[in-house]
């Protein structure tokens, strides 16, 4: 018999550094000698993070949310991947994915000959733990959807823990223990650092979320909103209107022009923290972008605010 597909999931909510830990487990897959495929989630219809994968066998599932609304799509995918055999399988979910369900169809039986789902990492962002656990700060379905994401973790990867107290960590990882138990592995992790050898760790699955039932409703509250056209920004004004954005918008990321400075930016938002690097690829075809995801609502207001502050963009 054909050997399996070892399967890894990333999971976790929006901004907690699921891609960052992906592309080490990318390159980890490249030491080893293995070919890894990765199959990448959005809720946008464009990935604006795919220069970051430009030489991946990649699998994009967009406008969607591959646990329940395009999750033919995904299994579309995995028909494909199971006739091409990768060496590894990567699978990413978007930050509002339940991972029960990504779970539940790897385990049908058309594809327990094909796949082996050796773990499921839940990464999760230490320095915004307790905020999406408050009442006053979250809706219950976001919080739920935290505690599930959690639960149903192999092992977890606390990261970006260099932006608390140890005494503040010390009581998130408290919290965590009560949510996993004391046999699930805890990394504490600054930017995804965390060994190959961690992060290829066969676990069997033992938690479950609660409810798995009531599927699709997770993100009915999330809303990704995409801005196309986007003008060359003034790099200050950009980072003061960033700072004004209220805790409902988890995650901003894209590709920008800044006026005066050549070539292409990268923008990263997380964590309400707000980073802008040069990328060393170049392109006058490429046009600038960026998403922001976040409470229904607010990101529907987010767009009339960078409207006001920069100028009209196209939407989608």
């Amino acid at each position: 018999m054909k050997k399996r597909i070892p399967v890894y999931i990333l999971s976790g909510f929006l901004g907690s550094g699921k891609t960052t830990v992906l592309l080490r487990m990318i390159a980890a897959c490249k030491e080893r000698g293995q070919r890894p495929a990765i199959i990448l989630n959005e809720l946008g219809k464009v990935n604006v993070e795919e220069h970051l994968f430009a030489d991946e066998d990649l699998n994009e599932l967009l406008d969607g949310c591959i646990c329940c609304t395009i999750q033919s799509n995904f299994r579309a995918v995995l028909d494909d991947l199971a006739a091409q055999s990768p060496d590894v399988l990567l699978i990413e979910g978007t930050g509002v994915a339940n991972p029960v369900e990504l779970i539940e169809v790897l385990t049908e039986p058309r594809y327990t000959g094909y796949f082996h789902l050796h773990s499921l990492i839940s990464v999760v962002d230490a320095s915004r733990f307790l905020e999406y656990q408050s009442i006053f700060l979250s809706s219950g379905a976001m919080r739920k959807l935290f505690r599930d994401q959690i639960r149903c973790a192999s092992y977890v990867v606390l990261n970006k823990t260099d932006a608390i107290s140890e005494r503040k960590l010390a009581g998130i990882v408290e919290k965590v223990r009560a949510l996993v138990g004391e046999h699930v592995p805890l990394y504490n992790t600054t930017f995804g650092q965390i060994h190959a050898d961690e992060l290829f760790q066969e676990r069997i699955m033992v938690h479950h979320a609660d409810e798995p039932a009531s599927r699709g409703q997770h993100h009915a509250a999330v809303r990704a909103v995409r801005m196309d056209a986007v003008p060359p920004l003034e790099q200050k004004q950009l980072q003061d209107w960033i700072k004004s954005l209220p805790d409902s918008i988890y995650r901003g990321k894209g590709v920008l022009r800044l006026q005066g400075k050549e070539g292409l930016y990268e923008l990263q938002y997380a964590s309400g923290q707000l980073a802008i690097k040069h990328m060393y690829m170049d392109n006058p075809n490429v046009t600038a972008a960026l998403v922001f995801i976040g409470e229904g609502e607010t990101a529907k207001a987010l767009v009339q605010s960078f409207q006001k502050e920069f100028g009209k963009v196209r939407l989608r």
